[in-house]
């Protein structure tokens, strides 16, 4: 195997993506906690949040080993499962139809083998409550705030205080 050479971001030109890249944000005050400026006047803590909606993927050990390994079509089921998931929401509704008429695919079969694919890796399960509801695993991808969504599951490593 070569060797690669290492990247040296200062000789790197500029991101050309980031040239009308344009992050919409909420700008939030905590009035319970202060920070000097820089003429030592004590001022609210501010937070900045993204607008838009997003999903987030983890890198939860083993996962990436089996994305590698999965058929073509359930990594494309996968990336349409992370753009259609509601903010803290762990089931989606697939519509068979809608999916395989977003993605040229002609034959049912293909989408259930994706299907079955993803259940069988523990991606998604199948609820037995709704036919063609299924339950996402947020140890793979969410969208949403995890911590809000599962108090109950959070299990605290670090802890800092100043």
């Amino acid at each position: 195997m070569r060797k690669l050479v290492a990247i040296d971001e200062g000789k790197m030109k500029r991101n050309p993506f980031v040239l009308s890249l344009r992050i919409d944000a909420t700008k939030m005050s905590d009035a319970g906690k202060f920070v000097p400026d820089s003429e030592g006047v004590m001022l609210p803590v501010q937070y900045l949040f993204e607008k838009e909606r997003s999903a987030k993927i983890y890198y939860h050990p083993g996962a990436k080993d089996i994305i590698y390994k999965l058929s073509s079509g359930a990594k494309c089921l996968y990336l349409f499962l992370i753009y259609h998931l509601e903010p803290s929401c762990d089931y989606i509704r697939l519509n068979s139809e809608h999916y395989m008429a977003l993605n040229g695919i002609k034959s049912i079969k293909t989408y259930r083998n994706a299907v079955r694919e993803l259940c069988r890796y523990c991606f998604i399960s199948e609820s037995a409550d709704y036919r063609g509801v299924y339950w996402i695993n947020p140890m793979l991808f969410f969208s949403g705030n995890r911590i809000t969504k599962y108090p109950h599951r959070v299990n605290v490593v670090n802890c800092f205080s100043k």
